[in-house]
């Protein structure tokens, strides 16, 4: 009786593959026939938007595959930072260039959800004890690394000829600071959670609002504006600065560990905080953008509020690193890359006043020696040096922030087109060489670091036991033991 249940059973099965295969079959006759399978008499838009061509997911999975292969590449063999090579595999496959890439603002949206995700981890990882350091300092170092740049701009603007609307639309391409790629680097070299770190997520921040601010204030020069549309997003912004900030730091720690986490096993209190903080970014963002501040406030504030806990942090980082990492691949390919109207650059004089603007960013980088003396040691020099170095070049990465004033500028010709593709050369500059060197100071310093500890090993092996168990430490500068 088993035998004979045992052969209707693998009859049965026989038969159940027998017809998945002419199901599959029909199913690729009826594709290679030019017909949809199972919608072949369909025709509803809605049905075709979910639907993707061959040619595209081909293209799509080879575009996403060179990002990475270029910045792998660019960081072995050249030893510079991997954004290099993504931006660089964005450009020469982008829409601009060779148009290879298909559904562009598909990617550039992955970008943009990657440097979201990347502000809420910054948030999160807020030290309290150096953000009260670093605070009024980091709002210092943001207004003032605006302001210059956007000063030498347009006073550059000027000396060209361009005419006073143009030059201050001109000026405030400069102002923004690329918070994901001076965060991209430091946290590579693990010092995001340092007092350095600290103040440049701080100015990179509070920067991308006053950014935000300086376009609604470009508004005036184009049309009808009104006292509100000026008055609002300064408002605005400075109110969710200054209250988000506090309520964030000091209010809600301890209302989500009586009223939240109270209710959660302990070791569940990991996922419960991840999931409360996404449900605080939903909220956030929009709150922030219709306010007419900046959404990027919203995510870093919404991270901000968890910044105290130690379990949310690790099971954030446990659950996205991956993801994260993925994402910020294709903000710098697709966000910065396909901004880049490269065809223009092959003009000379393009090229030339591009080189001009470029010095703008002298302002940004100047503005790195604003940085406190964290260690205690000689001003401007050892640690301290290294801290201003690393603002400095932080601070003179422009954010994609600066090509929607550029854009924003040519549409509304407040400027012409080879102006504008002189100014996106001046940016590009800037988010290539500005974090080649922030890594070239932090390899520096590390190699500093490491040369001194291995000369004390050696030290300590010539000795005899008893002189080195005796024998009192001789780096007793904090210079010395930064």
């Amino acid at each position: 009786m088993l035998a004979i249940m045992q052969r209707h059973v693998d009859s049965f099965r026989l038969e159940g593959m027998l017809q998945a295969t002419t199901t599959t079959a029909d199913a690729g006759r009826l594709l290679v026939e030019g017909e949809e399978y199972g919608h072949a008499d369909d025709a509803d838009a809605g049905v075709d938007a979910t639907r993707i061509a061959y040619e595209d997911l081909y293209a799509s999975l080879v575009f996403v595959i060179c990002v990475y292969v270029s910045g792998r590449a660019v960081r072995r063999i050249l030893h510079m930072p991997p954004l290099v090579g993504e931006i660089l595999a964005g450009v020469l496959l982008g829409p601009n260039l060779a148009g290879y890439v298909p559904h562009p603002i598909s990617f550039v949206t992955l970008g943009e959800m990657g440097l979201i995700l990347l502000l809420l981890e910054a948030g999160v990882n807020v030290d309290l004890t150096t953000l009260r350091l670093v605070g009024g300092r980091g709002l210092i170092v943001a207004i003032i690394g605006s302001m210059m740049p956007i000063s030498i701009g347009f006073g550059i603007s000027r000396a060209l000829g361009v005419d006073l609307s143009g030059s201050i639309a001109a000026g405030a391409c400069f102002g923004p600071t690329s918070a994901g790629i001076a965060m991209s680097t430091l946290k590579r070299a693990c010092m995001l959670e340092s007092a350095v770190g600290q103040l440049v997520i701080c100015a990179a921040v509070i920067d991308d609002m006053i950014a935000l601010v300086v376009l609604s204030q470009l508004n005036a020069l184009v049309g009808y504006t009104s006292t509100a549309s000026i008055v609002i997003p300064i408002a605005s912004a400075l109110a969710f600065l200054v209250f988000g900030g506090t309520i964030a730091v000091r209010v809600m720690p301890s209302l989500l560990d009586r009223y939240y986490f109270a209710y959660f096993d302990l070791e569940n209190h990991g996922a419960a905080g991840v999931a409360l903080m996404f449900l605080f970014l939903i909220g956030m963002m929009p709150a922030t953008y219709y306010a007419r501040a900046s959404y990027l406030m919203g995510a870093f504030l919404s991270g901000l509020s968890f910044c105290g806990r130690e379990d949310v942090r690790i099971r954030y980082a446990s659950q996205f690193k991956r993801l994260l990492q993925w994402l910020m691949r294709m903000f710098f390919a697709a966000s910065i890359g396909f901004q880049v109207p490269i065809g223009d650059f092959g003009n000379g004089r393009v090229v030339g006043i591009g080189f001009l603007y470029a010095l703008s960013f002298g302002g940004k980088f100047a503005v790195g020696f604003l940085a406190p003396n964290f260690h205690k040691c000689r001003r401007f020099g050892g640690a301290h040096l290294r801290d201003c170095l690393i603002t400095g070049c932080s601070m003179a990465a422009e954010a994609e922030f600066a090509f929607v004033v550029a854009v924003f500028g040519k549409d509304k010709n407040l400027f012409s087109e080879s102006l504008y593709a002189s100014i996106i050369f001046a940016i590009v500059l800037s988010e290539i060489f500005a974090p080649l060197a922030l890594q070239l100071t932090l390899s520096y310093w590390t190699g500093k670091v490491k040369g001194r500890l291995a000369e004390e090993v050696s030290r300590d092996t010539e000795l005899p036991m008893t002189d080195r168990i005796d024998r009192p430490s001789e780096v007793t500068n904090p210079e010395e033991q930064e």
